[in-house]
């Protein structure tokens, strides 16, 4: 039996098993960005880990859903809701959106100055008063205080408060 082969050389079942693989890949990598539907009965635990864990993916659409999804659910509780408002922020921060995040860690500080009831975790508070102090050292000279156009982190390093080496990396 003879075998077909294309005009360079290759044999066009070799092509078509290729054609096949590229075709299976393409339908897993779509099956990937389908939006993933937040099930109604998760507890509060539950909802903030697959928010971490769609963040450590670099899931950042995903993530903001289940830390939004958690605020309008469980509001009567301030301190996980603080929680989540970094955790927004902090994405932000990740995608070098220095403008959102400052805004956001702004709110939060100022959230912080109107608690009287002292009843909010303090690490939102101290990790958003360093992440604006890295924020203005980044944006230094930069009239506009925002994203870095190249995406390229401009001191060539990581610069993470919760002590990442790498600052792409999620918490």
């Amino acid at each position: 039996m003879t075998q077909l082969r294309s005009p360079s050389g290759t044999s066009l079942r070799a092509l078509v098993c290729v054609l096949s693989l590229l075709l299976s890949l393409s339908a897993l990598a779509g099956c990937q960005g389908a939006p993933e539907e937040i099930p109604p009965d998760l507890s509060r635990m539950e909802m903030f880990q697959r928010a971490q864990e769609a963040a450590d993916r670099n899931q950042w659409d995903l993530a903001l859903r289940y830390y939004r999804e958690f605020s309008q659910r469980f509001p009567e509780d301030r301190g996980a809701i603080m929680e989540a408002e970094y955790e927004i922020a902090f994405i932000s921060y990740k995608q070098r959106d220095y403008t959102e995040a400052r805004q956001r860690f702004l709110a939060i500080l100022a959230t912080y100055e109107e608690d009287t009831s002292g009843s909010l975790p303090e690490w939102p508070r101290v990790l958003a008063n360093r992440l604006l102090e890295i924020i203005a050292e980044r944006t230094e000279g930069d009239q506009s205080g925002g994203t870095e156009p190249d995406g390229n982190d401009p001191e060539g390093e990581g610069n993470d408060p919760e002590g990442n080496e790498d600052d792409t990396q999620p918490l």
